[in-house]
């Protein structure tokens, strides 16, 4: 059926005088959305501030703890008692053969079961975001931990040296990242043990 001239214009007419409608609904739509994504935007950025508020609050508690606790007399003494006076060769020898060695034969079954790695095991009993914690000497050989780590010798680490800083010693607190020896995604917090000012070792805390 063909339109005639009243038809055509009818239908002209009804479409223009829908269309201020059509784009006050689409604009009606887009501006809620819009406001809506605002809306939700702001619960985010919130959100996201009062995680890395919490975050930062437990890092310096846990930091606080590991000072506390990792430079304690009897700590400083069995750190010195466990350094290792181990030439270059002798420290190649140990990292080639650290990866197929399980961790119940030497040279890893006594930096897994000494005292201080009972005690580093402590405070994975007293918080499960605790994944993992070692200490090294003032040479950066591993001398105790609480699991099989990667590698033995640590001193080419950036966090270690970051806590080394050339002899002055630092707390250092690195970036999110996915540790391979942990196998999280983790924040590392490392603080020096200290005798009279002097690093003797460095700690390491890897938490989830």
């Amino acid at each position: 059926m063909r339109l005639g001239m009243r038809g055509k214009l009818a239908m002209l007419m009804a479409v223009v005088g829908l269309l201020p409608l059509l784009l006050v609904t689409v604009i009606s739509v887009v501006g809620m959305r819009r406001i809506r994504l605002e809306a939700f935007n702001q619960k985010l950025e919130a959100a996201a501030q009062s995680e890395a508020q919490f975050l930062g609050l437990s890092k310096v508690r846990h930091v606080e703890m590991m000072l506390l606790s990792l430079n304690e007399s009897w700590v400083i003494s069995t750190v010195e008692q466990m350094t290792l006076e181990l030439t270059p060769s002798q420290i190649e020898q140990i990292e080639e053969a650290w990866p197929a060695t399980p961790p119940h034969e030497d040279p890893i079954r006594p930096v897994l079961n000494n005292e201080l790695a009972d005690l580093l095991r402590q405070f994975m009993d007293i918080d499960p975001r605790f994944a993992e914690l070692l200490l090294t000497d003032i040479h950066g050989n591993l001398i105790a931990a609480t699991n099989k780590t990667t590698n033995f010798h640590q001193s080419d680490e950036l966090w270690w040296q970051r806590t080394y800083r050339e002899g002055r010693g630092a707390v250092y607190i690195g970036q999110v990242r996915f540790d391979r020896s942990a196998r999280v995604w983790s924040v590392e917090m490392c603080i020096p043990i200290r005798r009279n000012g002097r690093v003797l070792g460095i700690a390491k805390a890897v938490t989830d």
